[in-house]
């Protein structure tokens, strides 16, 4: 015999042993088959019939296995049998077993409702429900109680059994209500549940509730929206009902309470006053003055209270006002900036079109222009808000005042994700204007094609995906083509002077391979060499992304220019805003400038070849123009000032004002001097800074005198290592007031 717990859900087996004892030298067989006791195929088990277990020489034991369903009702434990029957070469001494499910689910438990209903509804049906479905039936006993009502005046009493079969959920009790003609308050009685067999009980008691059919009649308020207006005052008329009309004069309190409209400013209050119907009447109107304006808002709601009735009752004893607003979503403008960059900070100033009722947020950002952060400027991003009824606000950005001689350089404030508002001027323009006597320069052309030993000007290759370690830099041709040809161009930009202004780029290819399809120029992340740029790059371990260099790690997001050359021949392409930005940090910091990628990133199916500078034909390599503004030297030279200083009385040429010279010379290779005056005794400080922001020398900390002086750096920091190539900058500290002049360091 075998005993198993069924389970909630799929199969767990019931084995039965079928023993041959002593053992045979002969097969031996048996037949068995299952047979229903209480358990039954298939709910319960998975019947076998007529099957053959077979015992070889020696054997003493089989297993039969019979499959038990698991299922989630509660019920008795149930049995079935297994027979052998048939048996060769053996005969049976114990020809059945009993197989027993053991049923594991929980016992259910019984919950009765609350009824509440009018009089005449003639019967309240009470369900009682059971937790889960049972597999025995349930039953209950159930009595009435008195309450408020009594039988069987107000309804008729009863007990009983109520029973509900196997694989039910639920059940009723009806109780009879006595519909009569007298007035009178709601009452109550209950149906009260015990003796559970099969389940327990979680809640034993229902609530009948008998509503009146005679009583008072019923006051309601209702629902009313307005439209606010501009100006002066609109009313919102409520009205209040009274259902059925009464012979007895009627009277209610009512009431305003806030909701998001307040009172005075949206609308004007009442409180504690009161209506009242004269006997036959059944409708009176509140009227309650909303106030109009011109601020933009959400719609707004207060509520109108009816309390106290007299000779009647209340069913709906609120009325909500909704006050609709028609203004106009105002529009958010930001203005320009133009200040000398002694001003420290550039204040933009963000308008609405209208004052809002609502706070207003928008999200700004600075951009970089011919104006580049940390050098010239501090970036910042952040969100603005405007409070309900300001008409504005300001976005604050640092400028850096320092001294090297420049032109105007502009950046943007950009606005954008604004709330409650719209965008009708997303982009503020700063222009910072020098204050040490540079941007006097004539605009200067400058043409990169071809150098003193025919190459020194440019150098390509390109990039192969079919050969990843071969190097193509020899070929008279480079392409792009999708998705695993590149190509990379790489300008000599250093003959531009440190300090010039950018005004525009472009570059000229002669096609052999025309492509009626767009093809983009990005700028390259990482420094290549022409003799190893292979798609693998040995020189420095790291591969080209896939495919060619479209990928993070070796060029940039932003599409500078695209070239589109559908027929053969030279063509010229001029960089966008995007390519005059990245052709000005190439100028600021020459160490940045690793060239170009020539990427194929739309996936056209042409390929596009042109030129390399390996044609003999000079005219037919990629050439790059750059149109730039150079810097003006400064009108007064501490250096001269410092060389009359050795020869004339120092107390004469004694500075006026705290002044930071150009380091001389820049770009610089092992040493640079820099020159500076202090105008009276003072604490000073001359502090080296890398373009992370970080401290790299203290040149000067200490109390100096009034006079014109100069102090040399040697690329070193503070510990003496030798530091890398790029952009530093100067700060010149005087009795806390400070000087920021910028200087490229070439290795």
């Amino acid at each position: 015999d075998v005993a198993v717990t069924e389970g909630n859900a799929s199969t767990v087996n019931a084995n039965f042993t079928v023993s041959l004892s002593p053992a045979s030298a002969q097969t031996v067989t048996v037949d068995y088959a299952t047979a229903n006791g209480t358990a039954t195929a298939t709910a319960d088990y998975t019947a076998a019939s007529a099957t053959t277990l077979t015992f070889d020489p020696g054997q003493t034991n089989k297993t039969v296995t019979v499959p038990i369903n698991g299922d989630l009702l509660d019920e008795t434990n149930e049995t079935f049998l297994v027979n052998l029957t048939t048996p060769v070469n053996a005969t049976i001494s114990d020809n059945q077993g009993q197989g027993t499910i053991t049923d594991d689910d929980p016992t259910p438990s019984l919950a009765i409702e609350d009824v509440s209903a009018d009089e005449a509804a003639g019967t309240f049906n009470f369900t009682v429900s059971l937790s889960a479905i049972s597999g025995q039936e349930v039953s209950v006993n159930f009595t009435t109680t008195d309450g408020s009502a009594v039988a069987p005046g107000d309804y008729t009493a009863t007990a009983s059994t109520l029973t509900m079969p196997a694989g039910s959920a639920s059940g009723t009790i009806p109780v009879i209500i006595v519909d009569d003609t007298e007035v009178e308050p709601a009452q109550t009685f209950t149906v009260d549940l015990s003796v559970p067999v099969n389940a327990t009980i979680s809640d034993g008691q229902g609530l009948g509730t008998i509503n009146d059919n005679e009583g008072l009649p019923a006051l309601a308020i209702d629902d009313v929206a307005v439209t606010e207006g501009n100006a002066s005052t609109v009313n919102a008329n409520f009205t209040v009902s009274l259902s059925p009309a009464s012979a007895q004069t009627v009277t209610v309190d009512y009431a305003t309470a806030h909701g998001t409209a307040t009172a005075p400013a949206d609308y004007t209050a009442a409180s504690a006053t009161t209506l009242t119907f004269d006997p036959g009447q059944t409708n009176k109107t509140v009227t309650v003055p909303v106030n109009g304006d011109l601020l933009d808002e959400t719609n707004e709601t207060f509520l109108i209270n009816l309390t106290t009735p007299v000779n009647a009752t209340i069913s709906d004893n609120q009325g909500q006002g909704t006050i609709t607003d028609e203004d106009p979503t105002p529009s958010l403008a930001i203005d320009d900036v133009s200040a000398d960059e002694a001003a420290g900070t550039f204040n933009f100033t963000v308008n609405l079109s209208a004052i809002s009722g609502q706070e207003v947020s928008v999200n700004f950002t600075t951009t970089d222009g011919s104006a580049v952060a940390p050098g010239d400027y501090t970036a910042t991003a952040n969100t603005l808000f405007i409070p309900a009824g300001s008409p504005s606000d300001t976005v604050a950005v640092v400028i850096v005042d320092d001294s090297a001689p420049e032109n105007s350089e502009t950046f943007t404030v950009d606005l954008s994700t604004p709330v409650n508002a719209s965008i009708s001027d997303n982009q503020g323009l700063g222009t910072i204007t020098d204050n040490d006597g540079g941007g006097g320069g004539q605009p200067t052309t400058v043409s990169f094609q071809d150098g003193i030993d025919g190459y020194s000007g440019t150098r390509d290759t390109k990039l192969l995906a079919a050969t990843p370690t071969t190097n193509e830099g020899s070929h008279r041709k480079v392409q792009a083509e999708s998705p695993d040809k590149s190509s990379l161009l790489f300008w000599d930009m250093t003959s531009i002077p440190v300090g010039s202004v950018v005004q525009s780029m472009d570059v000229t290819i002669n096609v052999a391979n025309p492509s009626p399809q767009g093809f983009e120029l990005y700028q390259l992340h990482r420094a290549w060499i022409e003799s190893e740029a292979t798609w693998n790059e040995y020189a420095s371990g790291q591969s080209w992304q896939t495919p060619g260099a479209d990928g993070a790690a070796d060029r940039g997001s932003t599409v500078l220019g695209t070239i589109t050359a559908p027929s053969k021949g030279t063509i010229t392409i001029s960089f966008d805003a995007a390519g005059v930005i990245v052709a000005q940090s190439w100028v600021n910091d020459p160490a940045s400038n690793h060239g170009f990628v020539v990427q194929d990133y739309v996936n056209s199916p042409n390929s596009l070849a042109f030129f390399s500078r390996d044609e003999a034909n000079i005219a037919s390599r990629p050439k790059l123009t750059v149109t730039y503004v150079p810097p003006s030297p400064p009108a007064t030279s501490l250096t001269t000032m410092l060389e009359l200083n050795a020869t004339e009385n120092p107390t004469i040429l004694l500075p006026e004002t705290i002044a930071l010279n150009p380091n001389y010379p820049n770009p610089f290779n092992l040493e640079t001097r820099i020159d500076y005056a202090v105008p009276e005794p003072a604490e000073v400080r001359l502090l080296i800074y890398n373009m992370k922001g970080q401290l790299v020398r203290t040149l000067i900390d200490e109390s100096q005198p009034a006079g014109f002086k100069n102090v040399l750096w040697n690329g070193r920091d503070d510990v003496g290592r030798e530091v890398g190539s790029g952009v530093y900058f100067i700060q010149l500290v005087v009795n806390q007031k400070r000087l920021v002049g910028k200087m490229v360091l070439q290795k």
